[in-house]
């Protein structure tokens, strides 16, 4: 299976074209889209996000992960195959693929170069000539070392990760599903700092916000901004029925944020 993330959007032909590159490849795999209308260039957040949806795949799943806003320099473009669970993620080496790597460790890295399994050789549309066509020769199981040379490391983002001092917790919002709910970085690790007893405050920039602890949206119906851990044992913010992105304005990620424990 090929799971494809882009940030692409749908009202262009560019999804469609590499489809069809992979399906002339490999007319049997079975192609699923993770997304195309996220927020652009972003890769700190899709850093983000890829880890999210790949703890849902299957082992074996290759990744087709193309947000390359530096397409066409030299910048590489790779194979990660991680080691558990075992994932083969073909991305741009940006730092797209740093949560990834670090959280299921790296089996082996490589560069994408072997033009023999190149689609074509345009400077603009690398997913469909490089990653794509790679993608659709992996999933027909050509050997990986003929698609190109061994690399020993990948670019890594330096993202500082949560952190709590005297009731305070730093962290970020790294960008919003289509109902508004904010993804934070927060994850299980800090599950102890949140309690329905008690009540909290959000800082964004300049701004306070009062904020509850709850289990699920509709667990208090009175329409008040909440947070909660979601599926993915990440900390959301929400409001049950509205949108919590328009109500704090949030437009940019990641987005900073503070959450204070009120006694």
């Amino acid at each position: 299976m090929i799971a494809f993330i882009t940030d692409w959007g749908t009202d262009s032909y560019y999804v469609s074209s590499v489809k069809s590159v992979i399906k002339q490849i490999n007319s049997k795999e079975e192609i699923i889209d993770i997304s195309h209308n996220m927020s652009k260039f972003n890769i700190l957040s899709y850093n983000h996000i890829i880890y999210r949806v790949s703890k849902e795949f299957k082992e074996g799943t290759i990744v087709l992960a193309v947000i390359d806003p530096t397409v066409g320099s030299e910048r590489k473009a790779i194979l990660l195959e991680t080691k558990n669970p075992k994932y083969y993620f073909i991305a741009p080496d940006n730092g797209i693929l740093s949560m990834v790597s670090e959280n299921y460790g790296i089996e082996n890295i490589i560069e994408l170069n072997n033009k023999k399994y190149h689609w074509g050789n345009s400077y603009t549309f690398h997913g469909r000539d490089i990653f794509g066509s790679c993608a659709g020769y992996l999933s027909k199981n050509i050997k990986k070392k003929y698609l190109g040379d061994s690399i020993s490391k990948i670019v890594k983002i330096d993202d500082k990760m949560p952190h709590l001092k005297d009731d305070i917790l730093s962290a970020k919002i790294f960008y919003k599903d289509s109902f508004g709910n904010l993804e934070t970085d927060i994850f299980k690790d800090y599950h102890s700092f949140f309690d329905k007893k008690y009540n909290y405050e959000l800082f964004i920039m300049d701004k306070k916000y009062k904020i509850i602890f709850r289990d699920f949206y509709n667990e208090d119906d009175n329409q008040k901004l909440l947070m909660h851990f979601d599926s993915s044992n990440f900390l959301e913010i929400s409001i049950n029925k509205k949108s919590a992105s328009e109500f704090l304005k949030i437009n940019n990620y990641p987005t900073f944020i503070k959450i204070k424990k009120v006694f």
